[in-house]
Order: structure tokens, then sequence, then C-alpha cells
């Protein structure tokens, strides 16, 4: 199953993007210091990837960044888009072929597809800051990366055996989790489109079906490294943009 990105044009052009984002156009339109320190922040984030995917494909120690729990981070992140680079390449077929089929225009290779999901990444992060209005609320994503033991009780028990008040906090709960995923669904539909075809694909192909597996349990991990570094004894606060000025929220 192991084609973990091992081809050396793919791993160039993925190299060679992550250099260049975000796009240094962006930059040019930033009116305030805020937004001209979180592109460039933005472009760091960038970098630190690229030197993670970089250390695998070369098989050299990964780097050791100033921020050590932002190894952990990096790492699986890095793990994330190898893996899921290996469900693109698995299930390049079946994701062409119904792309095709519903005239959803898509990259013309898994390396292409990566890269453009690594782009989409980029446009995420800039959105915010040169948005009109934009609020990221760090409480919102702590709730929805970790709820508490209690919450995922009432979440696992059928709705009609809930009194009125846990009926309340789960509502709430999928609510506030509806909006906090929202937020940036369109950069994220090329991947969803890819993984939602090779999930149904591996079905039916058990080595396909494996990669799958390894990607969601990648995607797992990293979940569990961000929750960790927001966990509610951290004080961290939330940010609300507002024409190229950010405050807390």
């Amino acid at each position: 199953m192991a084609i973990i990105l091992q081809d050396r044009p793919t791993q160039e052009k993925v190299l060679t993007v992550l250099n260049q984002l975000p796009p240094e156009g962006y930059l040019s339109v930033c009116v305030s210091q805020e937004q001209i320190d979180r592109w460039w922040k933005i472009k760091q984030d960038s970098l630190d990837l690229r030197g993670y995917l970089k250390a695998f494909f070369s098989g050299e120690p990964d780097p050791e960044l100033e921020h050590p729990e932002l190894n952990d981070i990096y790492r699986a992140l890095r793990n994330v888009y190898v893996n899921l680079y290996n469900v693109l390449s698995l299930g390049w077929r079946q994701i062409k072929a119904f792309a095709a089929h519903v005239n959803y225009s898509i990259p013309n290779s898994p390396g292409a597809t990566l890269v453009q999901i690594l782009e989409d990444r980029a446009e995420l992060q800039i959105a915010p800051i040169l948005a009109a209005h934009h609020t990221i609320s760090v409480k919102s994503a702590r709730t929805i990366l970790r709820p508490s033991k209690r919450l995922l009780k009432l979440i696992e028990k059928p709705i009609d055996t809930l009194n009125k008040a846990e009926k309340r906090e789960v509502r709430k709960y999928f609510s506030d989790r509806a909006h906090f995923l929202a937020h940036g669904r369109e950069y994220f539909l090329l991947q969803e489109f890819c993984i939602n075809v090779a999930e149904q694909a591996g079905q039916y192909d058990l080595v396909l079906q494996d990669a799958y597996e390894a990607l969601l349990k990648a995607s797992n991990t990293l979940g569990q490294v961000l929750a960790s570094h927001i966990h509610e004894s951290q004080k961290l606060s939330g940010e609300i943009w507002r024409e190229g000025i950010v405050t807390n929220a």
C-alpha cells in the first residue's frame, strides 16, 4: 500500500508551493500592521510544514522548532497530508471518474490535487484577516474539539431520553459545531469530495480502505494534538477582525 509521497516530481511541487504560500499578492492589500504581522505568521506556518515534509521526503530527522509544542502539531499535520496523498493516489481512478460523472472540475493528478488543497488551506488562513468582519472563537474551538465527558455522554443518548436542559445543551453544541465548521467549508470542498469518494470506493477495495482508515487515524491524532494546546487551563482568547484591526474576543 505504501505510496506515501515517494514520487520526486510531486515532492518538488509540494515543497515549491509551500515556499510560495500565502501568495504575496495578499500582502500588498494588507492595510494594517496587524494584517501584515499575521500574513508573516501564516508564511511561517507554511514554511514550518514545508520543513517537516522535506525531512520526511529526504529521510532526515524532523526539524526542531523554536516552540517545542509546535513540533507535535507539525508532525501530526505532516502525517495527515502524507496519508491524504496516499488516499488520493490509490483512489484516483474512482475520484476522477466520479468527478467527470457529476461534472465537478478537479486537478489532473493526485499530486496537483494535493497542491490545490494546500493552496486552499492558505486561503482559509488568510481570509479572516481581510474580511470586513470576522470572529475567531477559541472557546468554540475548544468545545468542538474537546467536549466534556458529560456532554459526550449526552450526545450519545437518544434525544427523547434527555430532559429540557440537556436537550438545550446538546442542541447548542451542534449549533455551535455547525457554525464553527461552516467557516471555511468552501476551502475544503475539493478535499471533502476526494475523501468521500475514496471512502465509498474503499468498500470494494481493501487497500484503499486501509489507506482511508490510516488517514482517519492521522486526522484524529491531529485533532487530539490541537485540542491539547487549547485546554481550558490555558489563557487563550479569541479574535475579532474588523477592517484590518484585530481585538480579543
